[in-house]
């Protein structure tokens, strides 16, 4: 084997193939492969070697695993629970990060799965609206309504925050007239 160090300081990278062992009349055996000049390294920066693409067939079908993995980290069922729940210092450091981010960065989807974990926390926040209501997987009839019931509750935002909701990315009727009255509710100086 080689050690952990010459591996994470090597350039090249490693296959490591550990055998079954078996026992046999009490004694055990392990099952060895020998290959005539295994040990070589293949160079594959000369330019012998050529890339090939693969074509993956199921790339645009949906991923069951991140789906199962929406559906737990965005259930409903801790309700209550949601309600009290306080990030902590990494995580509140994280979710200022997030809530400065430009209005043209994706969020990613740890990012999401905060933003709307700690969603009553930021409810008091009226800069971290529009990071919410970007993670709202719409098509989802729960977060869809759960989204409608915290607009209510979320701290106002400001006239210029409420601009970015006519932007392509909020297409919803509840999110375009949460953004019109807030623009009703601005002064003639504000616009």
């Amino acid at each position: 084997r080689i050690k952990e160090k010459n591996k994470q300081s090597a350039k090249n990278f490693f296959l490591v193939v550990e055998f079954p062992e078996f026992r046999a009349d009490q004694v055990e055996y392990a099952v060895v492969f020998f290959e005539q000049e295994g040990d070589a390294l293949q160079d594959t920066s000369n330019g012998k070697y050529e890339i090939v693409p693969v074509p993956d067939p199921d790339i645009a079908e949906e991923n069951i695993v991140e789906t199962k993995h929406h559906k737990l980290t965005r259930s409903l069922r801790h309700g209550p629970v949601a309600k009290e729940l306080k990030p902590n210092a990494m995580v509140r450091d994280m979710l200022n990060a997030v809530m400065r981010y430009p209005s043209t960065k994706e969020l990613s989807s740890d990012d999401q799965d905060y933003v709307w974990k700690f969603r009553y926390y930021l409810a008091r926040h009226k800069k971290a609206l529009t990071k919410f209501l970007k993670c709202v997987h719409w098509d989802s009839k729960q977060e869809a309504e759960e989204a409608m019931r915290l607009l209510e509750i979320w701290e106002p935002m400001d006239v210029e925050d409420a601009l970015e909701l006519f932007s392509s990315q909020f297409e919803q009727n509840c999110v375009r007239q949460y953004a019109v009255s807030r623009l009703a509710q601005a002064s003639d100086e504000d616009l």
